[in-house]
């Protein structure tokens, strides 16, 4: 558009210029309660006939559109030895209709250096929220909330075409997303062929836009009181998310005596409030209230509380061992002490706390609209240097850090500080690593005939051939229970045998418990299967025999003899005599237990099986976290 402006000679009449941008207002949006400003760049060179002056400042302030005059040339000073007799009058009569309409008028060169002012723009008040506070079915208090702190977006980006001819398309572009099969990339797939998939392991499950209504978790809108607590018990890092203030309704002279009273009972208790709270019909969460109490209205600070799955526990080295001295604590104190920012002075001696949030502008925003500024005005320019005072708006203040230079080189020198080498990795094959590790002769030697001195010390870091073939799985989990069930077995470095077979049992009891029409059943024929086998190698023939008994106790003739059918049509029969001398049962007990009745006799000599009323639920997310490294 600069590039279509070019310098004239012609004169103009401004108050033409203010009657068209107004008519333009009115043709486009009619009386809509919009914010109206026009602006208007002159220097007042041309001569203006002022007989409709009044009613052009009458129809601005009806329409109450606010006026910004740009003078070219325009200056406060009496003396104006560059201004012809026209230009002095018509800044006069400027003046005088800026003042009636209650505008604004400053020069050229103050225009230029008041866009390059770091300024935050002040977002409209509209309510985020309308609705009632519900402190009891008995007693709802109308209330609205507002975004007290939000992150600054970016200006809105659109994507233009530099190739564009049409100049009435603004060089816009249309975006346009089609799908194709992956099988054939000439096949399209409309939209109702599609849907969405969630990631499960290494299984896509299918949601469709019916199944997805149905999964969102809608509630009613609100908030509803669900008790108070003292505010030490809500610590700060739990806070999540923007700020908002609940406010009473405007005008609700009960509603705001009853906010006010909640506010000033929470603030004298120390108490803050837990609410769920829920915008439209979306999912509810939770919230804490707070105390705001002003001069103007008492309010509430309402602040969105994390859930279960929204805290993040890391484990770190505890610091118990580590011993601090007196003079590294003093030091320490009066670094602090120095470096406190509620004690800095500014240049006129007065205390006055800098880094204030209200006084820091974002750099990054800041610094696009210094460039957007300098784009405009010079499209072939490079993009300038970020302006110092923006940078110096986030950094350090260097003159308190020299002021306290000393201190700080104190509090470098009761802090040793070594630094360490990070050693490179070096490469090696799998099997050198294998032959330089130590042999201890002690693992094939039984613990009876134990020679003295004949085991090597090994290195604590080098892998071994048991780590590499078997792995060190520790737990059974409801992923891949069978396999996790082998390794642990295979293990030598720790006996995980009886803890591998008590968690299979849970796992296999889960798995048939939580089937719907069959779905784990295959997966727990397996775990039975890899169950009797290692029972029968480790010599735990009564685990496994037990366990059986109490399935055919809990599964034949009840609601999940359809799994006993299959344990009946695979043969998986108790452990006899012939296989494993420690059992008890004979190969004619085995058949009866099968294709019978159950052995009274033989189960009177074995002990009770104990059945656990609830079953610990693993956690399928660390194994499918486990499954996929």
């Amino acid at each position: 558009m600069l590039e279509d402006v070019e310098p004239q000679n012609s004169q103009g009449d401004f108050l033409d210029a203010l009657v068209v941008g107004l008519s333009l207002f009115i043709e486009k949006f009619g009386d809509k309660p919009i914010q109206k400003r026009i602006f208007l760049v002159t220097d007042g060179g041309s001569p203006i006939n002022y007989n409709s002056v009044d009613s052009i400042t009458d129809a601005l302030t009806e329409r109450q559109a606010k006026l910004n005059v740009i003078g070219v040339g325009f200056s406060g000073a009496l003396d104006k030895p560059n201004m012809s007799d026209t230009q002095i009058e018509n800044e006069k009569q400027i003046r005088k209709i800026v003042q009636n309409v209650d505008g604004v008028l400053f020069p050229v060169a103050n225009a230029i250096q008041m866009m390059s002012v770091l300024k935050s723009g002040q977002p409209r008040k509209t309510p985020v929220f309308k609705g009632c506070l519900e402190l009891s079915p008995l007693l709802k208090i109308p209330v609205h909330s507002f975004k007290k702190t939000a992150k600054a977006g970016e200006p809105k980006k659109t994507r233009i075409s530099l190739l564009s001819q049409d100049p009435d398309s603004n060089k816009k572009v249309k975006t346009q997303c089609e799908y194709f099969s992956f099988d054939n990339i000439d096949v399209q797939i409309p939209k109702t062929q599609r849907s969405k998939g969630y990631k499960y392991g290494n299984t896509i499950v299918s949601f469709s836009s019916q199944d997805e209504k149905v999964l969102k978790f809608s509630s009613a809108h609100g908030m509803k009181l669900i008790g108070f607590t003292p505010m030490e018990k809500v610590p700060r890092y739990h806070f999540m998310g923007n700020v908002e203030i609940v406010a009473a309704v405007q005008h609700d002279k009960n509603a705001q005596s009853a906010i006010s009273a909640l506010a000033h009972a929470m603030a004298e208790t120390e108490h803050c409030a837990i609410i769920r709270y829920s915008k439209g019909k979306n999912a509810p969460f939770i919230a804490a209230l707070y105390p705001r109490i002003k001069q103007e209205m008492d309010s509430l600070y309402c602040v969105k509380l994390p859930f279960s799955e929204d805290i993040r526990d890391y484990p770190f080295q505890p610091l118990s061992d580590i011993e601090i001295t007196e003079e590294q604590l003093q030091v320490t104190e009066d670094v602090i002490n120095a470096l406190d920012l509620t004690k800095v002075t500014n240049d006129e001696g007065e205390l006055e706390e800098p880094f204030k949030p209200k006084n820091i502008h974002n750099p990054s925003l800041q610094h696009l609209y210094q460039v957007l500024f300098h784009k405009a005005l010079h499209p072939d320019s490079d993009i300038p240097p970020i302006l110092p005072v923006i940078d110096e708006s986030v950094s350090p203040d260097e003159e308190l850090f020299r002021k306290n230079q000393q201190l700080l080189t104190n509090f470098k020198n009761v802090f040793e500080l070594i630094p360490t080498e990070e050693k490179q990795p070096q490469k090696k094959f799998w099997s050198q690593e294998l032959l330089d590790e130590d042999v201890n002769i002690d693992s094939y030697i039984n613990a009876s005939n134990k020679l003295p001195n004949t085991t090597v010390t090994s290195h604590t870091n080098k892998p071994n051939m048991e780590k590499i073939i078997k792995g060190n799985t520790s737990t059974v989990g409801s992923i891949n229970p069978a396999n996790d069930f082998r390794e642990m077995l295979a293990r030598r470095d720790v006996d995980l045998v009886k803890k591998a077979i008590s968690e299979v049992i849970v796992q296999t009891r889960r798995m048939i418990k939580e089937s719907v029409y069959q779905s784990y059943y295959a997966k727990a024929i397996e775990c039975i299967k890899e169950l009797r086998y290692g029972c029968l190698i480790e010599d735990e023939i009564e685990d496994f025999n037990n366990f059986m008994f109490s399935i055919k106790l809990d599964m034949k003739g009840k609601t999940r003899n359809d799994f006993w059918e299959i344990v009946v049509n695979e043969k998986i029969n108790l452990i006899t005599v012939e296989e494993n001398i420690c059992s008890a049962i004979t190969k004619e007990d085995a058949q009866n237990f099968l294709f019978g009745d159950l052995l009274p006799s033989v189960a009177n000599n074995l002990p009770e099986v104990e059945m656990p009323d609830a079953i610990e639920e693993p956690n399928d997310i660390d194994d499918l976290f486990d499954a996929l490294e």
